[in-house]
């Protein structure tokens, strides 16, 4: 009972770090592209898409309010030049006079008045849109 097993000689991978010119697809002179980069190249090419689309003006406007509405200004006066804004300040002054916890009154001579600042914040909601613009005037 002898049984002879002929196994072919174990395969050996043979790595090339130069490939022959033929196993190159495309340019040889055109750099390789990535995931990443093909991801930018489609982001950009749905932007341009969109832009030819729609009017400029009107693109400018839907980007320019998109992106305000996810802003927390710093100062007050960028607070003034946004509707939303100002609306949430007269809504935070109407709470004092509604509740009479706040009136303003002349500065008597000698005395130094209690100094305030507006606190402006927005509020999201579980999944991060902003939901509401929230204003605080604190002393």
């Amino acid at each position: 009972m002898e049984t002879s097993i002929s196994a072919s000689p174990t395969p050996t991978l043979r790595i090339h770090k130069d490939h022959p010119k033929s196993q190159i697809i495309g340019s040889v002179d055109t750099p390789i592209q990535t995931r990443h980069k093909s991801k930018m190249v489609e982001e950009q090419s749905f932007m341009a898409t969109i832009h030819q689309k729609t009017d400029p003006a009107l693109l400018q406007f839907c980007l320019f309010s998109c992106f305000l509405s996810q802003v927390e200004p710093k100062k007050v006066p960028d607070a003034l030049q946004d509707p939303c804004w100002v609306e949430a300040m007269q809504e935070e002054l109407l709470q004092f006079k509604i509740q009479k916890v706040w009136t303003l009154v002349d500065c008597p001579k000698g005395v130094r008045p209690i100094g305030t600042k507006w606190v402006l914040k927005n509020k999201k909601d579980e999944k991060g849109i902003v939901v509401r613009n929230k204003a605080r005037l604190v002393a």
